[in-house]
């Protein structure tokens, strides 16, 4: 979804190169000492802040294959930050990509060798009028080689997500093109479409559009949003997204060629993507579409996971399906959080550990809210070592935050995983309206030794 900054209040990113250091992990330490003994978990591992200011949200992360201690986070509208130390220090920087003007929705991957990408929405000859992807060969130091994709005037460019197929060494973009972005003109249209890379980013196909039913450009419940790709085992290009028909899926074996004739429903999403969370401007449960690749019992396993409000507007819930016959059909639908939990669990953030198969969710919580209508809010983490069959739960915040509905607070999370390196990314919002970008430094094995536990 669009980024609203510039559009709510006057500014914010202000310092072109900022160190993260030392004294903002003993903060955080000092912050994990105050914990109150009723939450172990909350104590057994640090949280750092990556950056406190004005308008800073969207948290991506990635980390690097060929280095685990490598880990790059880029956030709205133009930061990206880097740590060679696995998380606990960290230096950022602004993005730049004259004659272009980067604008939110920050997207980061690496590839096997290490390489690192950031895709974001553009503000060039008008506003959203193409994709661009930077791209890194240091680490995330420097950004030297810059591409763009989609660009077909007057149409507007929105909410892309990436990933890369080590088979064939490609690179896989989808995103939301609006014929006109917020018109109500029944003859305008949304769609979900595609293109690649082969070449480590350079140069990018034609886009193809790979979405059969069209939906509209308010930027709500019937615009068709949220396709993230995912790759299988053995290169499958597998992606899903909301719209008016709820969730479909769609796939490829041709590394994005050729799709399907019709696509695969998948669950009807009551009350729609779009929905209220007190105190946010505004808040949507988009499905991430995952596959395991590891080389676990549940290598090939496909993962949908989205929040909604099935239960009323007093209760979101996070849900998953998976499929293990490449998305033909898929299983029951499973609670994600747990369950008798009737306050709001909003905006999560999944994904698979390659090396072990095993599913880590991030995600706002307020299951120790007074009321309905009360916004403190913590963080939680909840991973599965069965193939989301059953999760195990643990608070990573043991003090809320308050939100303020009047800034904007973003539409997305961030959590990676490697060999149990688990790093969970998110935003904190101050009672100032500044926002602080935190990040869980987890050791997977801590948590996961015993697999065949139950929560």
């Amino acid at each position: 979804m669009r980024c609203i900054v510039d559009r709510m209040a006057p500014v914010v990113l202000c310092r072109p190169t900022i160190l993260y250091p030392i004294a903002g992990i003993l903060y955080f330490m000092a912050y994990c000492i105050t914990l109150t003994t009723s939450h172990l978990y909350a104590q057994t591992f640090p949280i750092v802040e990556i950056a406190h200011r004005h308008f800073i949200n969207e948290p991506s992360i990635a980390i690097n294959p060929s280095n685990p201690a490598n880990i790059i986070v880029g956030t709205n509208l133009n930061h990206v930050f880097i740590s060679f130390d696995t998380g606990h220090t960290w230096q950022g920087m602004r993005m730049h990509a004259d004659p272009y003007k980067v604008y939110g929705d920050p997207v980061v991957v690496y590839d096997t060798a290490g390489h690192a990408y950031f895709f974001s929405l553009c503000d060039g000859e008008h506003w959203l009028d193409r994709l661009l992807c930077q791209k890194s060969n240091d680490g995330g130091r420097s950004w030297p080689q810059i591409s763009h994709i989609g660009y077909a005037p007057p149409t507007d460019q929105d909410k892309e997500w990436a990933a890369y197929d080590p088979i064939r060494n490609a690179l896989y973009l989808l995103w939301t093109r609006f014929d006109d972005y917020g018109s109500s003109d029944p003859r305008d249209s949304s769609y979900i479409l595609f293109s690649k890379s082969l070449d480590g980013g350079q140069t990018w196909t034609q886009p193809i559009r790979i979405n059969r039913i069209a939906g509209d450009c308010i930027d709500g419940d019937s615009t068709v949003e949220g396709a993230v790709p995912a790759v299988g085992p053995n290169g499958e290009l597998y992606t899903a997204w909301a719209g008016p028909q709820g969730i479909v899926f769609d796939r490829s074996f041709d590394g994005g060629d050729s799709w399907l004739e019709h696509d695969i429903f998948v669950d009807s999403m009551p009350g729609g993507w779009e929905y209220d969370i007190p105190g946010l401007y505004r808040c949507g449960g988009l499905p991430s579409t995952l596959c395991d690749v590891s080389d676990g019992p549940y290598r090939g396993r496909i993962y949908i996971i989205w929040a909604d409000q099935r239960h009323g507007p007093n209760n979101t819930d996070l849900w998953l399906r998976y499929s293990d016959d490449h998305g033909n059909t898929w299983s029951p639908r499973i609670r994600i959080n747990t369950a008798g939990n009737h306050r709001h669990q909003f905006l999560p953030a999944a994904t698979i550990d390659p090396t072990t198969g095993y599913l880590w969710i991030v995600y706002y919580d307020r299951d120790k809210a007074q009321s309905h209508q009360d916004i403190a809010t913590w963080v939680h983490l909840a991973y599965s070592t069965d193939g989301g069959q059953s999760f195990h739960h643990m608070p990573l915040t043991d003090k809320p935050f308050y939100p303020n509905p009047k800034v904007f607070f973003g539409d997305y999370i961030g959590i990676a995983a490697y060999n149990q390196i688990v790093r969970a990314v998110w935003t904190h919002m101050d009672d100032d309206g500044k926002s602080r970008i935190l990040i869980a430094l987890i050791d997977g094995q801590t948590f996961t030794d015993n697999k065949n536990k139950k929560p």
